[in-house]
């Protein structure tokens, strides 16, 4: 009867390194695509005036991203996976000897900070988006004297704002563009891919198309915006 409980609680504990593991594996392969199209964004697309298309890019690469890994786990069976990265023990042999050597130990170990750390990463960044996001609310509920912006499909012009038309008309623009929803996804991103530096290019290149794509509308109509 005793073996029979401690055997279920080392299944149970080998769950969570398996979980950990899983992760790692996930955001690798995200991280290694979001590395490579943005690598080729720098190198072909940059450069194009496509300023539409190359939104539509990288908007695109990053869902690719992260749905990419989603498929490949689908394809591969869980037992497959602990078979091939996973080395299997007979857990009956060990039944009476203390489990866990101290190489297993320390690779679990290892494991375990890993993951700590990714996740203390991800409350932080959640948490300074979260400041961030209440300091937006105190600005759309107050009157902003020098400030002016969009938010989904409110537009925000402050009082003492000069060139009011144009400015107006250049927020609108990027209201029904729907720019806000690019820059939340990759907020998103950014709160579970916080230690790589190109999410944070992704970022900045995204802001760079959507002026763009901004001037470029409001060129249009050199009445209504000179």
């Amino acid at each position: 009867m005793m073996t029979s409980y401690r055997s279920s609680n080392v299944i149970n504990n080998n769950q969570y390194p398996f979980i950990n593991f899983l992760i790692m594996i996930y955001l690798l392969i995200v991280n290694i695509s979001l590395i490579i199209s943005f690598v080729l964004y720098k190198l072909i697309f940059r450069k194009l005036t496509f300023f539409q298309w190359n939104r539509i890019y990288l908007i695109g690469m990053v869902v690719f991203s992260l749905l990419a890994p989603v498929g490949i786990f689908i394809e591969l069976p869980k037992t497959e996976m602990i078979s091939n990265h996973i080395p299997q023990v007979d857990l009956g042999t060990y039944m009476d000897v203390e489990i866990g050597s101290p190489i297993e130990k320390k690779t679990l170990f290892l494991l375990d900070i890993l993951a700590k750390i990714y996740w203390i990463g991800v409350g932080i960044a959640f948490f300074f988006l979260a400041i961030r996001i209440r300091q937006l609310v105190r600005v759309l509920r107050s009157s902003p004297e020098y400030l002016s912006f969009s938010f989904f499909n409110r537009v925000v012009i402050g009082k003492s704002i000069k060139n009011k038309k144009n400015i107006a008309w250049h927020e609108q623009v990027h209201a029904e563009q729907g720019h806000s929803y690019d820059l939340l996804l990759i907020e998103l991103l950014k709160i579970f891919n916080w230690f790589n530096p190109v999410v944070y290019f992704f970022q900045k290149e995204i802001r760079f198309q959507h002026e763009y794509i901004v001037d470029e509308i409001c060129s249009t109509d050199k009445v209504a915006y000179a």
